[in-house]
């Protein structure tokens, strides 16, 4: 066997040995976490576009208006309101 393959064969087993430890749960958070700081260092240095929001100059408050302004969005505040009422009306706890 080649140095190079004993090497792997070795990271293979306590990488084993790790995960039954550690358990499959923190495992899979911890391998999850290795492609997000490679592209975290991909990114590093580089120019982000601005939006057509900032190119226009708006401001927040002025996005806002233009989304509430839309039908859809007053009509989901309003059944999203009335939903918060009926939960919380049906959570409550009545005397008997």
């Amino acid at each position: 066997m080649q140095v190079g393959q004993a090497g792997m064969v070795w990271w293979s087993d306590r990488l084993t040995i790790w995960v039954v430890q550690q358990g499959w749960q923190k495992t899979q958070l911890g391998l999850f976490l290795i492609p997000t700081l490679v592209y975290g260092i991909m990114f590093l240095g580089q120019k982000m576009p601005k939006s057509e929001a900032s190119e226009k100059g708006l401001s927040f408050g002025e996005m806002l208006a233009e989304i509430w302004e839309s039908s859809e969005a007053s009509s989901f505040a309003l059944i999203f309101s009335f939903s918060v009422v009926v939960l919380a009306l049906s959570t409550a706890v009545l005397p008997v």
